[in-house]
């Protein structure tokens, strides 16, 4: 969820996918373009995702692939990738990840 309670997503690590709703002033939640936002990289089965504090960003802990996807979350909601970063272990992603 983001900082300011205005979208929320989720991990879709079946399809290495992430999805994304609006929250409406009644907690009623309204797909994103879509819904679908994102499709990660074959072979990544993304464990686990974060929103920055600011909330201007979001991450993906990869495993499968041993990255971290990021991406900049625009006002309305949408997602742009901005790249992944590698060096984590395949098997990484029991832990969970943080974003500050």
């Amino acid at each position: 969820v983001t900082p300011d309670g205005k979208y929320v997503y989720t991990s879709n690590p079946g399809s290495g996918t992430i999805s994304g709703f609006a929250v409406g002033a009644n907690g009623a939640l309204t797909p994103i373009s879509g819904t679908v936002l994102v499709t990660l990289p074959s072979g990544s089965t993304n464990l686990d995702i974060a929103v920055s504090a600011n909330g201007k960003f979001l991450y993906t802990l990869d495993s499968g692939t041993g990255t971290v996807g990021e991406f900049s979350i625009n006002s309305d909601g949408t997602l742009n990738s901005l790249g992944e970063v590698g060096g984590i272990s395949v098997s990484a992603g029991f832990n969970g990840i943080a974003a500050n």
